[in-house]
């Protein structure tokens, strides 16, 4: 579980319905290392009989006001997807992440945990993207030395309005210092498109070589 969660590939899909997830032993959770590409949807109801056995991960591309989770027991959970608002003739879809024990008979068996992709026909209402800042990559001198060019002098203001400008020009100095001295980040998303691209480019250059 671990593994398919930092691959970003997994970044490509909607839904991920997992069976079996880790147990973390101390709530009720489990690992969850994609927290900005995915939304963890874990049934956290108390059990006697132990922690859940299924769970969802949602892409935070779809936008969260279209889809519901809805928490059975600790071996069913169901998540319930809306239609985009454009795609009103389409019903809403329900998925079921029903966990059914193994029986004796199947012990001795070889492990079916095989993943299963599905790929249903609906348009589903995505998440505006908006821009967001790298702030642990800030570059502090470039910052500090914008910040020194564009600061208003120090000003006494006496009136309202002259103190409502000197704090508008005051921020607005420092909103531009920032955004010149701090790279904007890439979600997971597309950080995941261009591994992808890169791996096929990569498959491609070996399949037409020598």
């Amino acid at each position: 579980m671990a593994t398919l969660l930092r691959d970003p590939r997994i970044h490509e899909y909607d839904i991920l319905a997992i069976q079996e997830p880790w147990r973390n032993p101390y709530m009720a959770t489990t690992h969850h290392p994609a927290k900005d590409v995915f939304h963890l949807c874990y049934p956290t109801a108390a059990d006697e009989e132990g922690p859940a056995r299924v769970c969802f991960f949602v892409n935070k591309r779809i936008d969260h006001n279209r889809w519901r989770f809805k928490e059975h027991s600790r071996d069913v959970c169901s998540l319930v997807i809306e239609p985009s608002r454009d795609q009103q003739e389409q019903q809403s879809v329900a998925i079921h992440n029903i966990y059914n024990a193994v029986g004796d008979r199947d012990l001795d068996h070889d492990s079916d945990h095989l993943p299963i992709s599905t790929v249903l026909d609906m348009a589903v209402q995505s998440m505006q993207e908006t821009t967001k800042r790298n702030w642990k990559r800030m570059n502090e001198k470039t910052y500090l030395e914008d910040l020194k060019a564009t600061l208003p002098p120090l000003r006494r203001p006496t009136t309202k309005l002259a103190l409502d400008n000197y704090v508008r020009d005051v921020t607005t100095a420092i909103k531009t210092a920032a955004e010149k001295a701090t790279p904007q980040s890439r979600r997971g998303s597309a950080v995941a498109r261009e591994a992808v691209e890169a791996r096929n480019l990569g498959q491609d250059k070996r399949q037409c070589g020598p």
